[in-house]
């Protein structure tokens, strides 16, 4: 099995199985009288949304991506295996030791995490260090989203569970905004500048100028992390701006406001794509994002912060890969997208998931379980949709 398939296929379907599934759960408890929601429930749909579905399938991607960039051999079956084995095997017993309570699977299942991490930190370094030119793909916002990866990955394994080897708050809300903002956001901003003039027809960003606003992004990161541990409000609110001065900036370097490029060989239309559709959806939601940010500076006011993962997780990381995905993972496997109807499927269950669940933490009264439910549900049916249509449910498709 090609590992971007491994890699890709463990994600989607964690996010169906455990994802979407246990988020649906948690508001649909609350209709069942004299049930109580477990406490371990937030912890276990968080951890597998951010590590498992978008971390594992960011992976997967750039394993397949970037040798085809830089003209180098693809990494041996047995290290990518490695990695894979490391990664979900120790998230696994991560979401064992939450449910049982055992620190000492949490602290094995975190070590073996931790490792994943950093061998993969490792493939990727090597595959730079391969190239087959030495200018061979030189991209300078990719470099910097995978620099900027290199450093957060294994951070944003290791602080949600230490020093108690326990999921303390402090802990998980460190590890999801280093995931989204030091892996997940940069990777997906260099990654679209090279993806979307080829799908979504916009024009060739300006690279060093993207890779300008990634690092600023990156840097305020850091200082809002710095702020947060020393209990500083005014550098957390200074790297929440720097934060959402770096994500706007690189929206506009994506040139994706600009008219797009006309092509004879092209009979697309765009407007009548659903996939075109879903990730100006994803850069919608993270212009939004960045506004809420942008908000925090003024002082006694940061943006709820299930307000700020659903934007960046269901609205940004989920619609960025069922858009971009339909595309790049048949591609990947010289195939095509299995039906067009599908993508609209997807494009509609999602954006109703993002609305619904996005009520759910603003509104306030009953409709917030019903809405919450019914966001999981349209959730985990746009994801066994796009599974169905990038060809990883087949299992026939799974063995070659």
């Amino acid at each position: 099995m090609p590992i971007w398939r491994l890699f890709a296929s463990a994600a989607v379907g964690s996010s169906i199985a455990a994802g979407f599934s246990i988020g649906t759960l948690l508001f649909a408890v609350r209709f069942l009288p004299g049930v109580r929601t477990p406490t371990f429930l937030p912890a276990l749909h968080g951890h597998v949304q951010v590590f498992a579905f978008a971390v594992l399938m960011t992976i997967g991607v750039l394993y397949s991506f970037l040798p085809r960039l830089w003209g180098c051999p693809v990494p041996p079956a047995w290290r990518a295996w490695t990695a894979f084995a490391l990664l979900f095997g120790g998230l696994l017993i991560v979401l064992v030791g939450v449910i049982t309570a055992v620190r000492s699977l949490l602290a094995f299942g975190s070590v073996a995490e931790v490792t994943g991490a950093v061998f993969v930190v490792g493939e990727f370094a090597s595959l730079l260090y391969r190239r087959g030119e030495s200018r061979k793909g030189n991209d300078p916002a990719l470099i910097t989203a995978l620099g900027s990866a290199a450093l957060a990955l294994p951070l944003a394994y290791s602080v949600s569970l230490l020093p108690t080897w326990q999921l303390s708050p402090a802990g998980v809300q460190a590890s999801y905004v280093l995931a989204f903002y030091g892996v997940l956001v940069p990777v997906a901003l260099a990654m679209s500048g090279r993806l979307f003039p080829l799908y979504f027809r916009t024009r060739l960003p300006a690279r060093r100028s993207l890779a300008l606003w990634i690092a600023l992004e990156v840097v305020g990161l850091y200082v809002r992390l710095g702020g947060v541990a020393f209990a500083w409000n005014g550098g957390v609110r200074l790297g929440c701006a720097l934060q959402a001065t770096g994500i706007l900036g690189a929206i506009v370097a994506l040139r994706m406001l600009e008219p797009r490029e006309k092509r004879a060989a092209s009979a697309r239309v765009l407007w009548r794509d659903p996939t075109a559709w879903l990730v100006h959806i994803a850069y919608l939601s993270l212009a939004l994002c960045a506004l809420a940010l942008l908000r925090a500076v003024w002082p006694g006011w940061m943006p709820p912060q299930s307000l700020e993962w659903h934007l960046l997780g269901v609205g940004y990381v989920t619609c960025l890969i069922a858009g971009v995905g339909a595309h790049l993972l048949p591609g990947f496997a010289r195939q095509r997208p299995r039906s067009q109807y599908a993508s609209w499927v997807v494009l509609i269950s999602l954006t109703g998931a993002l609305v619904l669940r996005l009520w759910a933490v603003l509104a306030r009264g009953s409709s917030v379980a019903v809405s919450g439910a019914a966001a999981g549900v349209l959730g985990l049916a746009a994801m066994v949709v796009f599974a169905w249509n990038a060809g990883l449910s087949s299992l026939r498709q799974l063995t070659k």
